[in-house]
């Protein structure tokens, strides 16, 4: 099942961090500059030690509402537990990352 669980994992990750382009511009202008850190949109996925893992689902389901195919995927890998939810396994991961990142900002304060 771990290759399972990192096929969802890489899929739930690409999903948090690079959110689908805005599908109601029409022009495109290609200037790229990936400032991420300031306009980050409500589709990203962010996780907090206080994140309940029912916000983490729906902010998942958000950013996969742009397709109906993520959209399915997200929901499969939501419900197929056995022997636990590959974004379970995924939230579990992220909060414990809070929290270390949590920790160490609170320690790099002092």
């Amino acid at each position: 099942w771990n290759d399972g669980y990192r096929r969802d994992r890489s899929f739930l990750h690409r999903l948090c961090t690079y959110p689908p382009p805005p599908s109601n511009n029409g022009h495109h202008n290609h200037h790229h500059h990936h400032h991420h850190s300031n306009n980050k949109k409500s589709g990203d996925v962010k996780v907090t030690p206080d994140t309940t893992y029912e916000e983490f689902t729906k902010s998942l389901l958000e950013c996969a509402a742009y397709s109906p195919d993520a959209y399915s995927d997200v929901r499969r890998i939501m419900n197929r537990d056995e022997p636990v939810s590959s974004a379970r396994l995924y939230y579990d991961e992220l909060v414990v990352r809070a929290k270390e990142s949590a920790v160490a900002g609170a320690k790099s304060f002092r």
